[in-house]
């Protein structure tokens, strides 16, 4: 993934010299941010977002903050050379992820790759698997390819034939689903790419990678964007009202091909798409979470995204710190290169006041640093207070997948991922840590409005004879369940108490 970040950002760089003729061509406009933020010499690129500006909907300006403040500018940090921060431990109270009886929400769940390319091979027995194993949410990748296979010709046969039973077996299973609308390198021609139609690229681009480049360019400042639109239209009032949909992520992974390298396209043509589909979906569904997610040069750049006034919207960004998703670890990935990935995932997260989850992550199997890597980004997660969707529940061998080539687990993985972790929490999370070595667990929380238990998955394979729970709420005012068979323990605290602190060991 970095390789291909990298080629894109110096070919991006190398079209625009071309293109300006060396020029130093300023930009009269008012509303990019800082020149602490910005490069003077990027912000030259607004006309090329102007025809996309031009299309955005005016309707639902007010639900974009354009104001860049100097709050915002301040936490944009574009020197990533800086030393990590010593403090691991954030201190913003950011706003959580939350469920009906206001607790706070942590997901554990996976990526469940094949609907958007092609591979209709779910089955009931997939959903239960993860079900079993203590993931409770399901990203779930679809395409607008097969939707609308010929330009203006529509058809939900996809959606009502292929996606809704996998809908089906998820709710059967007792899990959440979050639908994906992916693309991978946009389209066919492109390597094997999905998400957009053979239309929209075939006998119109080369198939190379200046064909993608162009592709994804052309996307937002042609009528391509609209299409997008249309599909997530298509796929609320065919399956809107299913019950096993939690939430939307819109747009997997987008970026912009040489625009990406600006800042307009995340601060203005990206987040006022976002705000424009927020707002549609709303029209018909006020309740079901909204993930967006950054740019894909987000590695490398900084993101400008800009506040969006919608009060279930999550930051999702995919966290493949150390180019994992080239399938290795880079020799230049230091020990602190997965915390600092975190801590500005966190910057931006605290602009935005937004809660947070990573939407995607993970790493091969069969690396000497694999395990170790895990255990290191996973407590990162745990020290930022974020939920993740693991990339990837499939079958394959040396592969990100989490079964084998036979359909066997690979517990180099799972071991790691399948951790304990606070599902809902009845009080607002000040903190929460697993050691892989002591298998001890301890969770601080502190007193809130929320209502009910609070619940901790607690998985048999690092408990097999079952949990010793201590508490810092007084002797007598807390009590707990222990549900071994669905490994959630149910913890009742002290309502007189302002923070709790729980402390489960495995029992000898």
């Amino acid at each position: 993934m970095r390789r291909l970040i990298w080629l894109i950002l110096v070919l991006s760089l190398l079209a625009v010299v071309t293109s300006c003729g060396g020029n130093n061509a300023g930009d009269d406009d008012q509303t990019t941010l800082d020149d602490d933020a910005v490069d003077d010499d990027a912000a030259d690129d607004d006309a090329a977002d102007d025809d996309v500006d031009d299309d955005v909907d005016d309707d639902v300006d007010d639900d974009v903050d354009d104001d860049t403040d100097d709050d915002a500018d301040d936490d944009i940090d574009d020197d990533v050379d800086d030393d990590v921060d010593d403090d691991t431990t954030p201190g913003y109270v950011t706003p959580f992820i939350t469920d009906e009886q206001g607790r706070e929400v942590i997901i554990h769940g996976v990526n469940f790759m094949g609907l958007e390319f092609g591979g209709f091979s779910h089955t009931q027995e997939d959903y239960d698997r993860i079900a079993a194993w203590g993931f409770t949410h399901v990203r779930l990748p679809i395409s607008w390819k097969f939707m609308e296979p010929e330009e203006g010709v529509w058809d939900a046969s996809y959606l009502t034939d292929i996606v809704q039973a996998d809908l089906d077996y998820a709710q059967n299973a007792g899990l959440h689903v979050i639908l994906d609308m992916h693309q991978w390198q946009w389209c066919s021609i492109f390597g094997g790419g999905n998400g957009a139609p053979d239309w929209t690229c075939v006998g119109l681009y080369p198939d190379n990678f200046i064909g993608m480049l162009e592709y994804a360019g052309n996307f937002w400042t042609s009528d391509l964007h609209e299409h997008w639109v249309q599909a997530w239209q298509l796929v609320w009032n065919t399956l809107g009202n299913h019950p096993a949909i939690w939430g939307y992520d819109l747009f997997n992974e987008p970026w912009a091909g040489v625009a990406s390298i600006f800042p307009a396209f995340e601060r203005d043509t990206l987040t006022q798409f976002y705000a424009n589909l927020i707002a549609i979906l709303r029209e018909q569904d006020p309740d079901r979470w909204v993930l967006i997610e950054p740019q894909l040069l987000r590695e490398v750049l900084p993101v400008y995204l800009q506040p969006i006034d919608d009060p279930k919207l999550i930051y999702a960004p995919h966290l493949y710190s150390c180019e994992t998703a080239q399938g290795g670890i880079s020799a230049w990935c230091p020990p602190a290169w997965i915390e600092r990935d975190v801590l500005t995932t966190d910057w931006t997260r605290q602009r935005l006041d937004l809660p947070a989850m990573v939407g995607e992550f993970g790493i091969t199997s069969c690396l000497d640093e694999t395990e170790s890597f895990l255990r290191e980004q996973l407590a990162a997660f745990d020290r930022y207070r974020y939920g993740f969707t693991v990339w990837v529940y499939w079958r394959g061998d040396c592969s990100f997948d989490l079964l084998d080539s036979t359909g066997n687990d690979k517990d180099i993985l799972l071991n790691h991922l399948l951790r304990p972790y606070p599902r809902a929490v009845a009080g607002h999370i000040e903190s929460f840590a697993f050691d892989e070595d002591t298998k001890v667990f301890t969770l601080t929380f502190s007193a809130s409005a929320a209502t009910g238990d609070t619940l901790i998955f607690i998985p048999q394979r690092h408990y097999p004879n079952g949990v010793v729970v201590e508490s810092s709420d007084p002797a007598g005012a807390w009590s707990y369940a222990y549900d071994a068979a669905n490994q959630v323990l149910s913890y009742q605290h002290d309502p007189n108490s302002a923070e709790h602190t729980v402390t489960i060991s495995p029992a000898p």
